[in-house]
């Protein structure tokens, strides 16, 4: 969504946590062969990385509660927002 629609990170975040108490956040890698895909569809550069630009981002509306690897290049990550504590 974000790639695909030039969604701002920041609003990405800050909107579905006035939404949800829990998210199911799934996350590719920027080697994912999709991501990959999106990025060259868009023909613009896209900084994709989960520790500079997304885990900050995410630090302020949710604790990362755990991490599952689906493959080389996709995990899954249980958010608890941190507003409902």
């Amino acid at each position: 969504l974000i790639i695909d629609y030039g969604l701002s990170i920041d609003a990405f975040y800050e909107k579905i946590a006035y939404l949800y108490r829990y998210v199911l956040l799934e996350f590719p890698s920027p080697d994912d062969p999709m991501v990959q895909l999106l990025i060259r569809k868009k023909n613009e550069t896209i900084n994709w990385d989960w520790n500079k630009m997304h885990l900050p981002l995410i630090k302020k509306f949710f604790q990362v509660q755990k991490k599952t690897k689906l493959s080389p290049t996709r995990d899954i990550f249980q958010l608890k927002n941190i507003q409902f504590d």
